[in-house]
């Protein structure tokens, strides 16, 4: 080849490479189109997209539509102006974000565009709120349109009729008029007299009657017939306070006082003068340990005049008394033999123990207990002093075995509630040498079947020996007192 023919051949190739070039550079992305110009459909819908080629003298290129998605229910056709229509069929919401893209491919470069399908639905309807509690109504829900911008088809809110119980009309109750005054309780004395009254007209939805049903006043102011230096009291207990009334002939009205019984003797609560013949001694806040026995007593001059005793009651749970400890009592009993065990409680009225249960775990908040045996332990409780709130109680505890070592609980109940108490039963061999031996290794004060007097110091030295140097104590008494060991030698103790 000649160096002309060289150089007309360079010259053509870079005529075509400048041409191709060129070309590329003036291909444009094809055009998606749809036939509503949306790119939001909704579910259910049929989508058309139109992509057509914007390279006009570009007469090679052919279009076609790619997808996100496999398995897209669509028609593809070919239109008469040389664009290309995609058809999806009824479109799913699950469709909702799917990118389809149009590829147009020519002779020398190849160009896409590509389009995002949004697609609307309805979220779940809500609950349905009746707008009375009674009678009829209407009832609503809603439901929420996805994404935000979108305009579902279809209604976003849904009424209908709603049935409630029949509304209630209020009736309040009304009092009838008050009935006749009983008969005086006493005929002389100061007594008291009631009487009442009946709430009519209220239903299920009104108010009930304000006030009280009955009441009551003092009545029979009279001095009963006697000894003008007699006396009288008489109670009037009401919830939360209690009227003592002492009265007296009205030539012996000077000083009077309330007095208490106690299991310590008498003590006065109150003093009141007056110059009436009756006063009223008020007791604020009553409590438990207000229970007891009252009587009052006049004064005037060297005269002196104490009424019949009455007794005041308070109901009340059983509870401890104040100061009492809070850990376990402890009761000591001999192996096969019994004990009496007594505490003290307040309540009223008088209580019984029930539940009585062994702990099998050192601890009272353990769950793992069980019942004792019917003749094991049994208890009762008795008021039978002036202090009627206090209550004395005493469990029974007959063949006690050395199985019956550890903690119980039990319930003191009345009417009024109950109370949990905690005891520890310890159970001593009937072994005398085990006895004495526990009694050196405890505290000497819980020994309560051996009295130490003489003896008690030098027990007490050799109760610390026996705690620090048992183990040597041991191993000389078998080497002193050797029992039938198959040994070739003996030992003995200097």
């Amino acid at each position: 080849m000649t160096s002309h023919q060289m150089v007309s051949l360079c010259v053509v190739v870079y005529f075509l490479m400048t041409v191709s070039a060129a070309s590329s550079e003036n291909q444009y992305a094809p055009e998606i189109t749809s036939y509503t110009d949306k790119k939001l459909f909704s579910a259910g819908e049929t989508v058309s997209l139109t992509c057509r080629s914007r390279n006009t003298g570009n007469t090679q290129s052919v279009l076609s539509w790619h997808s996100s998605r496999n398995g897209v229910r669509n028609i593809t056709r070919q239109v008469s102006d040389g664009s290309i229509q995609l058809d999806i069929l009824q479109i799913p919401t699950e469709y909702d974000g799917m990118s389809v893209t149009c590829v147009e491919t020519g002779n020398l470069a190849e160009t896409q565009s590509s389009i995002t399908i949004r697609v609307d639905t309805w979220g779940s309807w809500s609950s349905w709120t009746c707008s009375v509690t009674c009678g009829t109504g209407t009832m609503s829900r809603t439901r929420t349109c996805t994404p935000p911008s979108a305009t579902c088809s279809g209604d976003a809110s849904d009424k209908q009729e709603c049935q409630r119980p029949a509304c209630c009309v209020p009736r309040h109750g009304q009092w009838y008029n008050w009935g006749s005054w009983s008969s005086c309780s006493v005929s002389c004395g100061q007594g008291t007299r009631t009487r009442s009254r009946t709430c009519y007209g209220q239903n299920a939805c009104g108010r009930p009657c304000e006030g009280n049903n009955s009441t009551e006043e003092y009545c029979n102011d009279s001095v009963c017939p006697g000894s003008p230096d007699m006396a009288s009291l008489t109670v009037f207990n009401y919830s939360n306070y209690a009227d003592l009334r002492c009265l007296v002939a009205k030539e012996f009205a000077q000083k009077l006082e309330l007095l208490k019984v106690t299991s310590n003797g008498t003590r006065i609560t109150k003093t009141l003068t007056s110059r009436a013949n009756y006063v009223d001694f008020r007791l604020d806040t009553i409590q438990c340990e207000d229970a007891g026995i009252y009587f009052c007593r006049a004064t005037k001059g060297l005269k002196i005049a104490n009424s019949t005793a009455v007794q005041l009651n308070i109901p009340c749970y059983p509870r401890r008394p104040p100061g009492t400890p809070t850990t376990p009592d402890r009761i000591e009993v001999m192996e096969g033999s019994g004990a009496q065990y007594t505490f003290t409680v307040i309540a009223h009225p008088v209580p019984t123990i029930e539940d009585i249960s062994y702990h099998t775990e050192d601890t009272v908040s353990s769950l793992q207990k069980e019942p004792v045996r019917s003749d094991f332990i049994s208890g009762n409780c008795q008021q039978n002093t002036p202090d009627l709130h206090l209550v004395t109680c005493s469990l029974s505890i007959t063949d006690a075995l050395r199985t019956d070592d550890g903690l119980y609980s039990l319930k003191v109940r009345n009417s009024k509630g109950h109370v949990n108490l905690t005891f520890e039963l310890s159970v001593i061999g009937t072994f005398l040498y085990l006895g004495i031996f526990y009694c050196l290794r405890v505290e000497l004060s819980n020994c309560s079947f051996i009295r130490f007097t003489f003896f008690t110091p030098f027990i007490h030295a050799l109760s610390l020996l026996l705690n620090y140097c048992w183990v040597f104590f041991l191993s000389v008494l078998f080497i002193c007192f050797p029992v039938s060991f198959s040994l070739s030698t003996s030992h003995s103790c200097s």
